[in-house]
């Protein structure tokens, strides 16, 4: 995918077929490899067109995910006041105010900004059509659950449920967020009859990267519960999902699935592959949203290798927020037409 960048960066302005070929490139890798996916960006960037249009937009976008992804604060800056200063540009924006607002929103979660993040959800409501309102409200719901906020985020959901009860794809997504409070909560039968519920509408409808993030979470809170039966009735059909996917992050999560209920409820050792697997791949999945998960997987696996490797890259991950935390250039990221209220 990078060769593709490199190669589009010799002309001196990309054509539209050039254009299409670099956001195919930059999302593909978006879905594996963040920090080659912002290379690429980075590369193109001073030959994309200046008049706004749908497909140069979309490069945009993805350029300003991949920069939340690997933590580019300069290159989310330039995006975010490209959108926010540029008189054409804020011409040429409608509905699409409210997708880069909830971006912004997700970037101050990630960093620790909740303030900052929920009032970049209230902006983005304002400038959502229907569709994206509902994605908004569960990412909403999202901060609320990082911010220990459960209440708050079980009321939203339950509110959202009862405004779409009559679209079934929505009540998925919004059934997942709640399956993730009660989990929170400790409160993993509920959790578990709740991911089921996703789980299964996303089977039956084909959508294979969302049943296979839901079902990754169904597993999990089967492991959380040691409640082996459950998991062992579900694994098969969300490897299925997974292997179709062919998203490493969700394979490797997978795999760590798989390893530690082995250990777990086989009792078994593992085997150095096996072990050196985890080893390689605990880096990688330690800045993935699944890091939290990883915690209860290292205490099950039993591995003394593993548990020391694990609590050096915790230490280096809580050192790094604090790092973010003093860090005021997030403070500087701000949408126009959030702040006056355009």
């Amino acid at each position: 995918m990078l060769q593709v960048a490199l190669l589009l960066s010799a002309f001196v302005v990309l054509t539209p077929n050039e254009l299409f070929k670099t956001l195919q490139a930059i999302q593909g890798a978006n879905a594996s490899n963040p920090s080659e996916a912002l290379e690429i960006y980075t590369k193109v960037q001073p030959v994309l067109p200046k008049t706004p249009s749908k497909g140069l937009y979309e490069i945009h976008l993805a350029g300003l995910k991949s920069g939340i992804r690997a933590n580019d604060v300069g290159l989310i800056k330039s995006i975010i006041n490209l959108f926010s200063e540029n008189k054409d540009w804020l011409h040429y924006l409608n509905y699409e105010k409210g997708e880069i607002a909830t971006y912004l929103a997700i970037y101050f979660r990630r960093t620790g900004k909740f303030e900052l993040a929920e009032k970049s959800y209230e902006c983005a409501i304002r400038f959502s059509t229907n569709e994206q309102k509902q994605k908004i409200i569960n990412n909403l719901a999202v901060l609320y659950r990082t911010a220990g906020q459960l209440d708050e985020a079980e009321e939203i959901l339950d509110r959202a449920l009862i405004e779409y009860r009559e679209e079934e794809h929505i009540k998925a997504a919004l059934h997942n967020n709640l399956a993730n409070v009660y989990f929170d909560r400790a409160n993993y039968e509920k959790a578990a009859e709740l991911y089921r519920l996703a789980f299964l509408h996303h089977q039956k409808s084909g959508e294979n990267y969302e049943a296979s993030y839901v079902g990754l979470n169904l597993l999990n809170s089967y492991i959380a519960s040691k409640q082996w039966q459950g998991y062992q009735r579900y694994v098969n059909t969300v490897k299925m999902r997974v292997d179709q996917t062919q998203d490493s992050e969700l394979i490797t999560v997978l795999m760590w699935q798989e390893l530690t209920v082995k250990r777990a409820e086989q009792v078994a050792e593992l085997n150095q592959e096996q072990q050196v697997f985890l080893l390689d791949s605990l880096p990688m999945l330690m800045k993935t949203e699944y890091h939290h998960n990883i915690t209860r997987y290292v205490s099950l696996l039993q591995l003394p290798k593993l548990t020391t490797l694990y609590q050096d890259f915790a230490t280096y991950k809580n050192l790094s927020v604090r790092k973010l935390d003093d860090n005021k250039q997030s403070l500087d990221l701000a949408l126009s037409w959030c702040q006056e209220g355009i």
